[in-house]
């Protein structure tokens, strides 16, 4: 049965790959069928102006432009006296051009990143809201190729369920399967395959394909399988791209136990696609231009174009014309024209379309009535210091006025490359050099990065230093940064080596061969996005099988581990008890081992003390506004430091480091 059924599907997958070759042009394609079902554009009202939009592209790769100017030129036949004005230098600037004034439409490249989603939110009170315009591509590079799983030709399998997918590429098993799947037994094989572990292949975690996967496969978990092999693009000396989908099924190709998540147009011989179902029930569903189509693939990709619909107000009059033209027939026959997207059908063009009248749910912020002032974005934590900073700067400048739209450390970087604020303050490193290169890739030249103050000793939500403690009949007094990582890590960038047990760390006696039990931030947390950036060195694969996870900022690995004699926590040292101990920590093995204290992180001696940031949109060779430049020579000063010791939260920078940072705003 079983065997017929194969042949049934590799008939259907053959029909598929004959209606694949079909040129969007030709009437009998997928594509040109799908448009044809679609009503055709009737302009509600007239408009005109400019519409402006950003998004999905790149400063010297235009992948948008010709369809822009397809549907520039198509909307302009119904409303002449509109111009579209594209800024396409990537998904990234797209949704924050929406809430700093420089964009009316954002088109992504991908689904909606949730944390630009809750940056607009914070700024505006409410989410921004997505329209799917376009269909993901069939098999075409950047236009979002449809994700599919393959294995080895000689393998019986043909179909897996999402579940299924996700106990094997995952450890959480969010979608319901009881356990792991690690061998392919437990996926029904028998014989000699039964016993074989299976050996999955993938996209590299940490990049967009790796987040897509962990959204829409592993539910949002980021405890992936650290079995699973990952790739990166390799950039060749002569200019030819390796890239990482065809470095996928080149490994499978050679693995008959592999399994791998890449694309039909990295296929080859020795490999071939599985069919795969959202349910056990199915249906099992081989991917095709038609089934990304009509959304029966389950892991479908669609391209949206978000908005400001603000709550209880229409939409602007051009957006929402040019929306609806998008889901047109004459609008979608331009992605055809294109050719590298694939249309939406017409029932999911009218669902769209429905969204127009539909506000998302919020209560939109009262805009700011100041004018002239310093406007100051950034993490809602710096209130307090933000507000006595601009009281003094007050006493020296009573005409000035300084405003603060501390809605969080995501929407400051879009503050400053837009029209909205004068400084970026930021409450952690953990994006710093995406924020610097991303702003430079918008600006064309890097902001000015300053120091205005040190991350606290152990005040949380304020830039704590990170602190490593043992239960306190633990023999253990230090440990070095490296150590730390092989504790955690699994791909022992630093080099010592994974570390499991108390042995390995110099333990004898009863703590020789027990393993470490860890307790640490929850790593999509600010605290363990920063712990993985400086510790792990970006790595995302930790040692999953011994580490408990927590986002509460540490109380709760600390209560763990004064019940558990052979844990190590990292946490902060306001929730240290008396049955744990405090470690001191080493940079590397040849520097100073160093307690955590108000003093070692003051001097940077602390080698997990936290640093914070402040960025001002400066052009090169141009001198700041002389009442900004005033301010933050305030905030440099040893009054404007001075204010941080009576707050007890951040940390002053020590005196070399203030005149140094003081210079800069020369």
């Amino acid at each position: 049965m079983r065997t017929a059924l194969s042949v049934f599907l590799l008939a259907l997958s053959a029909m598929a790959v004959r209606a694949a070759d079909l040129p969007a042009s030709d009437p009998a394609s997928i594509e040109a069928r799908t448009v044809a079902a679609l009503p055709a554009y009737r302009p509600e009202q007239s408009v005109s102006g400019v519409i402006r939009i950003q998004g999905h592209g790149h400063v010297t790769l235009k992948w948008m432009e010709r369809l822009l100017n397809l549907w520039e030129q198509g909307f302009r036949k119904f409303h002449p006296g509109v111009r579209i004005e594209q800024r396409m230098k990537g998904t990234s600037s797209a949704i924050p051009s929406l809430f700093n004034g420089t964009g009316d439409i954002a088109i992504l490249g991908e689904e909606i990143d949730p944390a630009a989603a809750e940056a607009f939110r914070q700024v505006k009170g409410y989410l921004p809201q997505g329209i799917a315009i376009a269909t993901g591509a069939y098999d075409v590079r950047n236009f979002d190729y449809a994700q599919q799983f393959f294995v080895h030709r000689d393998n019986p399998l043909d179909r897996l369920t999402l579940a299924q997918l996700d106990a094997i590429y995952g450890m959480e098993h969010r979608r319901g399967e009881p356990h792991n799947i690690r061998n392919w037994g437990q996926l029904g094989l028998a014989g000699d395959w039964a016993a074989k572990p299976i050996n999955p292949y993938g996209w590299r975690i940490d990049d967009s394909f790796g987040f897509y996967l962990q959204n829409a496969l592993l539910l949002g978990s980021h405890r992936w399988n650290n079995a699973l092999r990952d790739y990166v693009h390799i950039y060749n000396p002569g200019g030819t791209i390796y890239d990482h989908g065809q470095q996928i099924l080149d490994a499978l190709r050679a693995d008959r136990h592999g399994i791998a998540v890449s694309n039909i147009r990295y296929a080859n011989a020795d490999v071939k696609p599985l069919a795969l179902a959202a349910t056990a029930g199915g249906p099992f569903v081989q991917a095709s231009k038609a089934t990304l189509i009509d959304r029966s693939y389950p892991l479908t990709r669609l391209i949206p174009a978000v908005i400001d619909h603000p709550p209880g107000r229409p939409v602007e009059a051009r957006v929402r014309e040019f929306i609806r033209f998008l889901l047109s027939r004459e609008g979608q026959q331009a992605i055809n024209e294109d050719g590298r997207y694939l249309p939406v059908s017409a029932a999911t063009a009218a669902a769209e379309l429905r969204q127009l009248d539909q506000a998302p749910p919020g209560e939109p912020l009262a805009a700011s009535s100041a004018t002239g002032a310093i406007r100051i974005c950034g993490d809602e934590h710096m209130a307090a210091i933000a507000a006595r900073w601009a009281e003094g700067f007050r006493t020296l400048r009573p005409d000035a006025s300084v405003e603060f739209k501390l809605t969080g450390t995501a929407s400051a970087m879009p503050c400053i490359y837009g029209t909205t604020g004068d400084i970026a303050l930021l409450g952690r490193e953990s994006d710093i050099t995406d924020d610097n290169g991303f702003f430079k890739s918008v600006g064309g030249y890097p902001p000015l990065r300053l120091e205005l103050m040190n991350g606290s000793l152990d005040v949380p939500g304020q830039s704590a230093a990170q602190a490593v403690f043992v239960h306190a009949d633990n023999p253990l007094r230090q440990l070095t940064v490296a150590q730390l990582e092989g504790l955690f890590g699994v791909e022992d960038r630093r080099g010592p080596g994974n570390i499991r047990t108390w042995g390995e760390l110099g333990l004898g006696g009863e703590w020789q061969d027990k393993p470490v039990h860890l307790y640490g931030h929850d790593i999509d947390s600010e605290d363990g996005l920063w712990f993985v950036r400086q510790v792990l060195q970006e790595s995302r694969k930790l040692n999953w099988e011994q580490l408990a996870e927590f986002d509460d900022g540490g109380a709760k690995s600390m209560a763990a581990l004064r019940g558990d004699r052979y844990g190590l926590a990292v946490s902060n040292l306001k929730y240290a008890n008396p049955g744990t101990r405090v470690l001191a920590i080493a940079a590397h093995e040849k520097a100073p081992f160093v307690a955590p204290s108000a003093r070692s992180v003051i001097a940077r001696d602390y080698p997990l003390a936290r640093r914070t940031f402040a960025f001002v949109n400066r052009k090169p060779g141009m001198p700041l506004d002389p009442t900004l430049a005033a301010f933050l020579a305030y905030v440099l000063s040893p009054q404007g430091q001075g204010e941080l010791l009576r707050l007890h939260g951040y940390l002053p920078l020590s005196e070399p480091l203030r005149v140094q940072q003081l210079d800069l705003l020369k």
